[in-house]
């Protein structure tokens, strides 16, 4: 089955947002639909983010992906962090998270962007071998650190 990659319109946002749901849920969030929603509608309306889709001929979203543009002041250029990428458990082994980051990548080309900046959790062997295939390297220059704000 194909699937056509395009970028996500304020139209798609309920279906978006029942992926992203589960999405954070495998991530071990709390499911909350209408939290999904409203994220996803901010970003596409405030234009903060570029969401990619891939649907297949029936119109049935498989996966998603989320990138939010920044810039590195290191290298005084743009830079594309590669936030996320779900794929729809039925939609599973078909190339839809490849195309989706390949995409990425095109899209990072297109608008001159330096490079393009991932997480994934250390066991998500099938992560890990999709990006070192597409190219990605594991930084082992700089550590990451966090700090919640409540």
């Amino acid at each position: 089955m194909q699937y056509q990659i395009s970028k996500a319109k304020i139209e798609d946002v309920k279906q978006v947002a029942v992926l992203f749901d589960k999405y954070r849920q495998f991530y071990e969030q709390k499911g909350d639909v209408s939290l999904a929603e409203h994220f996803i509608r901010s970003r596409i309306y405030d234009d903060s983010t570029l969401i990619f889709l891939a649907k297949n001929e029936e119109g049935e979203l498989g996966g998603f992906c989320q990138v939010f543009p920044t810039f590195s002041s290191l290298l005084a250029k743009k830079v594309f962090v590669l936030n996320d990428v779900f794929v729809a458990h039925n939609h599973r082994r078909k190339g839809i998270a490849k195309a989706l980051t390949s995409k990425v990548i095109s899209m990072a080309r297109i608008e001159g962007v330096n490079r393009v900046e991932l997480k994934t959790h250390h066991d998500n062997l099938i992560a890990k071998n999709l990006y070192e295939g597409l190219g990605f390297k594991c930084d082992d220059q700089f550590l990451s650190y966090e700090r919640e704000i409540i």
